[in-house]
């Protein structure tokens, strides 16, 4: 069976085609730094949000946290914390500038 030069290029056009929506690259680590200091910032707008840099309630922000019992907040506290650290141990081992972010008081 003999295949036209027209057809291999289809072909050729259809599986390239087929890799790019399969086969994307891995992130690299400086993509992943960033993705990282993104979710960080987030994570620290929700704690600022709940009242713990400010000393408020949230009623501000039109909640009212005064629901949420001080292991929930903790465990809040916790997962920021232990976010930023791989934030900045990760910035270190790229070699970025490993500024904190956090602001959360003890």
């Amino acid at each position: 069976m003999k295949i036209t030069k027209t057809q291999l290029k289809r072909i050729i056009k259809e599986e390239l085609a087929a890799v790019a929506r399969h086969g994307q690259d891995a992130p690299t680590e400086f993509e992943i730094y960033a993705q990282i200091s993104e979710v960080t910032n987030q994570f620290q707008q929700i704690i600022d949000n709940m009242g713990y840099t400010t000393g408020t309630s949230g009623r501000e922000f039109g909640v009212d946290l005064s629901q949420m019992s001080d292991e929930v907040s903790g465990m809040i506290t916790e997962a920021f914390r232990m976010l930023d650290s791989a934030r900045v141990a990760l910035a270190k081992e790229i070699g970025q500038d490993p500024q904190p972010l956090s602001r959360v008081g003890p």
